[in-house]
């Protein structure tokens, strides 16, 4: 299905990928916790494994945990993890969602992205690895500076609060 901005929830996120450091995961949840401070009504939509954040002893955190540690429950309660979905129930997902997020620290050439951008749907991406070779800011859609939950979060801000220019792109 193509995104639609009449068919989509304005005031819901969508990431797909793994619940890792690779694919920016948890630079996607701290700027989500300071989305929430201006827009307490977003909703994160998660799909993906949980494969864990390998921590500093080599310990890993799983994405319940994470998000225990990060957010209050009122919080937490706008977070839907989905974990794996097959690729028919993401294109819906993609659709319903005002913005696809791909915050990866590193990406060679980001399916998710492509997969999104060819869905017409509006998307935030790192800059990172091959990213700003699909994505030119304010045309295809938003890019924002990897690692920066900050960055991401005020590109993300950006992208809600212009739903013409989010369809635009």
């Amino acid at each position: 299905p193509e995104w639609r901005l009449e068919g989509c929830e304005r005031s819901t996120l969508l990431f797909v990928g793994r619940f890792d450091l690779a694919k920016g995961a948890d630079i996607l949840l701290q700027a989500f916790s300071l989305l929430l401070e201006d827009l307490p009504d977003l909703r994160l939509i998660f799909v993906g494994p949980d494969d864990g954040l390998r921590r500093a002893a080599g310990e890993r955190i799983g994405f319940a945990s994470f998000c225990e540690q990060l957010f209050t429950p009122a919080q937490r309660s706008r977070i839907d993890y989905r974990g794996r979905m097959p690729n028919q129930e993401i294109a819906k997902l993609r659709a319903q969602a005002m913005v696809t997020t791909v915050p990866s620290r590193w990406e060679n050439q980001a399916y998710t992205l492509l997969e999104a951008m060819l869905q017409g749907c509006p998307v935030v991406s790192s800059d990172a690895g091959g990213c700003p070779e699909s994505v030119t800011t304010g045309v295809t859609g938003l890019l924002a500076k990897s690692e920066d939950p900050a960055d991401l979060a005020r590109q993300i801000h950006r992208m809600l609060q212009d739903p013409s220019g989010a369809e635009s792109m």
